[in-house]
C-alpha cells in the first residue's frame, strides 16, 4: 500500500470516541436480581434489570451538547456498555480489583488533569470510580470476545461490510482487501464488535419506561 492515508469520513465513527467518553463517565453497575421492577422514579430504560436514570443521562447529555451528540445516542451506547459487562460473569472475567482502578485514574489525572478535574466536579469521585471501573471491565469483555468469539470472523466478508456500511468504495478504489484489513484492522474489529452486541442485545430484557 503506497503512503496515501486513508480518512474515515463517516460522522458515526467520529462521534462514537464522544459516546465512549460520556459511557465512561456515567457507567455503573449495582449487584441486584436481573428481573426486579424498576425503584428509581426516573428510570429511563431498565437493561436486564440494571437501571439507566434520566438524571444520568441528563449530566452526560448537557456536558457534551456542544459536540452534536444527541441524547438518543447516549442511551443507546448506555445500554451497549452494560450488556458487554453483563456477560463478564459468563466468561468467567475476574473482578477488577481498587488497585486497578486507582491507577488508571491516577494515569488519568496525570494526563488529562483538566478534564479529570471537569469529571470530578460534574460526576464526584464516586462516580468517576465507579465509571472507571466498569470501563476497565467493558475492556476486558470485550478483549476476551474479541480473541474467542470473534476470532475467526475477521474475514473478507467482513470488511466489505464496513465497507458498505460506512461507504468508503470510493476512498478505498485500488487497494486489495488484505491492505484494507491491514490498515483498518482497528476500525473493523470495532464494526465487527458491534454487530456481536447488535446480537446480544436481540436476547436482552430491555424495558423502555
Amino acid at each position: 500500500m503506497n503512503s496515501k492515508k486513508i480518512k474515515l469520513l463517516s460522522s458515526e465513527i467520529a462521534l462514537a470516541i464522544v459516546i465512549i467518553v460520556s459511557v465512561f463517565l456515567i457507567a455503573r453497575m449495582k449487584k441486584e436480581n436481573h428481573y426486579k421492577m424498576p425503584k428509581q422514579k426516573d428510570c429511563l430504560v431498565s437493561v436486564n434489570g440494571e437501571e439507566i436514570l434520566k438524571k444520568e443521562i441528563d449530566l452526560v447529555y448537557k456536558q457534551f451538547a456542544d459536540s452534536g451528540v444527541q441524547y438518543d445516542e447516549i442511551l443507546s451506547n448506555s445500554i451497549d456498555e452494560i450488556l458487554v459487562i453483563q456477560y463478564a460473569k459468563e466468561f468467567g472475567i475476574p473482578e477488577i480489583t481498587e488497585p486497578e482502578v486507582q491507577k488508571q485514574l491516577q494515569d488519568y489525572k496525570s494526563q488529562y488533569p483538566d478534564l479529570y478535574n471537569e469529571a470530578v466536579n460534574v460526576y464526584g469521585v464516586d462516580e468517576l470510580y465507579k465509571g472507571q471501573e466498569n470501563r476497565m471491565m467493558y475492556d476486558r469483555v470485550k478483549k476476551y470476545v474479541m480473541s474467542n468469539v470473534l476470532q475467526d470472523k475477521f474475514t473478507d466478508q467482513t470488511a466489505k461490510k464496513f465497507i458498505a456500511k460506512y461507504k468508503l468504495s470510493g476512498q478505498l478504489e485500488g487497494y486489495s482487501m488484505e491492505q484494507i484489513k491491514k490498515s483498518l484492522k482497528k476500525e473493523i474489529e470495532e464494526f465487527l464488535f458491534n454487530e456481536w452486541v447488535d446480537d446480544i442485545k436481540k436476547d436482552a430484557n430491555i424495558i423502555y419506561y
